[in-house]
């Protein structure tokens, strides 16, 4: 027996099937416009994340080796955890000069930095076990994901605003002393 449908089910048939098409055009239309905005949020960085502020922990002060001159103190932030040292100074959008960040590693090794969603250029400062710098990597690029080698095993990293080593003489050979503030 073949039963036929009344006006009024039609119409709540066409109506459900009308609501299942409206919900997954949606999801569909969500995902994919949703895809696109985490595109523009990777590219343009901060959207929708709050700029890091700097936390002082610290002061830090290069000693210029057998020159006579002044040492150059700086603020410090201590990234000494590994998710720390990972963040670095990401989403920054600026740093006074008077700052920086001191990165601490368990053992002395051969480095690697980048750039990625660091939108500051950098000085980095290699420092070895005795506290000696064995490397400076000037200027570096901003957003950039090529790997900033030591070029020389280091326990510890220096990062600076951009041209502070030059501005203030900072040299391969200086020395760096460090301590907690309260």
């Amino acid at each position: 027996m073949n039963k036929q449908k009344s006006p009024s089910e039609i119409r709540l048939t066409r109506i459900f099937i009308s609501i299942i098409f409206i919900v997954i055009a949606s999801v569909v239309g969500w995902r994919l416009f949703a895809k696109k905005d985490t595109r523009k949020t990777e590219l343009a960085g901060t959207a929708g994340r709050s700029e890091p502020s700097f936390i002082r922990e610290g002061r830090l002060t290069f000693i210029k080796k057998n020159r006579g001159e002044a040492p150059v103190s700086i603020a410090i932030e201590i990234a000494d955890r590994e998710e720390e040292r990972a963040r670095g100074l990401m989403w920054r959008q600026s740093m006074p000069d008077s700052v920086g960040m001191l990165f601490i590693f368990e053992e002395e090794r051969p480095l690697s930095f980048w750039m990625a969603n660091t939108y500051l250029p950098l000085d980095i400062i290699f420092i070895d076990h005795g506290f000696n710098i064995v490397a400076i990597e000037h200027n570096t690029t901003p957003l950039s994901e090529t790997p900033i080698p030591s070029r020389a095993p280091a326990r510890y990293a220096v990062e600076v605003n951009a041209w502070f080593c030059r501005q203030n003489g900072i040299r391969v050979g200086d020395k760096i002393k460090w301590e907690l503030t309260d």
